[in-house]
């Protein structure tokens, strides 16, 4: 005969386990080998709870902090199993009634013994940049399109002050849906405007190649109006595996300026400019958000969100097209949480002479796409190059410059060259990224994670 007693923990011994940010809570045996409870309860921390019942650790704390969860288990009455506590000769509770987790050992007694998990942040983590957009797993990313659900479970912007959803460095939304107007009653497309039928549908050829994929006119039904669509799409062609070039559904002031173009000079230009604000419009909140509450909805880009009973907050995206951006405008609110907000280092150049030289950039001169990023800080905006290469040849150069008041953008073998107004960047530290792909015959300015043009 050997004398033994039950004792929760010692020294050694303790329901304290270290969890990385991300993963599941695992229950402490024998827990994790009987069937799951509905009844487990987080105590304290950044715990969440999956459709499946199971628990996860959500995040660590502020910057490289830990942080702890607290967790209450269960388990359900296994047949078999002794549960005699009043000697009563029998279970006191019919099998599959959930019993709290050495609840014994726990004050009061009919709680369960917390267990305790002290949670710390991956060593190796992904980095989603701000203006990039991911749809596939890469680079140590997780998969965003082909998950049956995902949603955005922690942002550290997000967890002190304004929980707002329009606050966070990240958004969730479907980039690829269509977006339609209506032609007023009576409307009729104008003469100057050309289109191509492609089946059900037109496009409209005088477009670049990089809106006639995406803008459309449905007008076969002879008794409904017709309708505008403008659609995001994907183009796998000359793009790295995996990291196709996205042109979503969003309507850029530069694309909507081009399609309001095409019927300058006709008759029926107020019409068809009227439609193109509306789609313009409507691209960009497709939910008629009104964080406001001015009743109207909001000009912003409000793609990913809607209002629940008054409340704006994420929009549930399951199994269909979704991707995570970090590519729109952040909130001030958000903006002022960031520990970064410009360069680690910096040049002051004076405007006249001043440069830097790079010895052997542009030896291989790309042909086919290209990204450049840098920090400004602008003392003016009405004329000095940011980057320059080969720029006495329009048609093999890369230069990135400020204009007559505007941010410009040229790229030798695509056509022309892109600009956005640059009238309040002056004496303000801005990130400023400028992406081509002639595969895409497309060009883009993106300022501090917004698509300008």
């Amino acid at each position: 005969m050997r004398v033994y007693r039950v004792q929760a923990e010692d020294d050694t011994h303790r329901f304290h386990f270290p969890v990385e940010a991300g993963l599941e809570l695992l229950p402490p045996f024998p827990l994790s080998a009987l069937p799951l409870s509905a009844a487990n309860t987080p105590l304290q921390g950044p715990a969440w709870r999956s459709v499946y019942g199971t628990y996860y650790a959500m995040a660590a704390g502020s910057g490289l902090d830990h942080a702890d969860i607290g967790m209450q288990y269960y388990y359900p009455l296994q047949p078999g199993f002794w549960y005699d506590l009043d000697s009563t000769a029998g279970n006191d509770v019919p099998d599959g009634t959930e019993i709290p987790f050495l609840a014994r050992k726990a004050t009061p007694y009919d709680k369960p013994y917390p267990v305790t998990y002290n949670v710390h942040w991956p060593v190796a983590i992904g980095r989603l940049l701000i203006g990039d957009t991911l749809e596939h797993s890469r680079d140590a990313l997780p998969e965003i399109s082909g998950q049956a659900q995902a949603e955005i479970t922690y942002d550290a912007t997000r967890q002190t002050g304004s929980s707002s959803a329009l606050d966070g460095v990240a958004r969730l939304y479907d980039p690829f849906s269509e977006r339609s107007v209506s032609f007023p009653s009576g409307m009729q497309l104008p003469g100057t405007i050309a289109v191509h039928s492609t089946g059900l549908r037109k496009e409209f050829t005088q477009l670049p190649d990089a809106l006639r994929k995406r803008l459309l006119l449905d007008d076969l039904s002879p008794t409904v109006p017709p309708k505008l669509i403008f659609r995001g799409v994907a183009l796998e062609k000359g793009q790295p595996v995996g990291s196709p070039l996205r042109l979503p559904n969003v309507m850029t002031a530069t694309e909507r300026d081009t399609i309001k173009a095409l019927a300058a000079g006709d008759v029926g230009a107020s019409g068809w400019n009227t439609v193109v604000d509306a789609l313009y419009a409507f691209t960009r909140n497709p939910n008629s958000v009104d964080a406001d509450a001015n009743g109207v909805p909001d000009a912003d880009v409000r793609v990913g969100l809607v209002t629940s009973f008054g409340v704006v907050v994420p929009e549930p995206l399951g199994g269909g097209e979704k991707v995570l951006t970090a590519a729109l405008r952040l909130t001030d609110a958000t903006a002022s949480r960031l520990l970064v907000r410009g360069p680690v280092g910096v040049i002051t150049l004076d405007g006249v002479d001043d440069r830097i030289s790079v010895p052997g950039f542009g030896a291989a001169m790309p042909t086919d796409a290209i990204t450049i990023e840098l920090w400004a800080k602008p003392s003016r905006t009405d004329s000095g190059d940011l980057l320059s290469l080969n720029s006495g040849d329009p048609s093999n150069c890369v230069r990135l410059r400020f204009l007559d008041g505007n941010l410009r953008w040229q790229f030798g073998p695509a056509s022309g060259e892109l600009a956005a107004s640059a009238a309040d960047d002056v004496g303000a530290w801005h990130h400023y990224t400028a992406v081509a792909s002639i595969a895409a015959d497309a060009m883009c300015l993106y300022r501090d994670g917004q698509l300008i043009a």
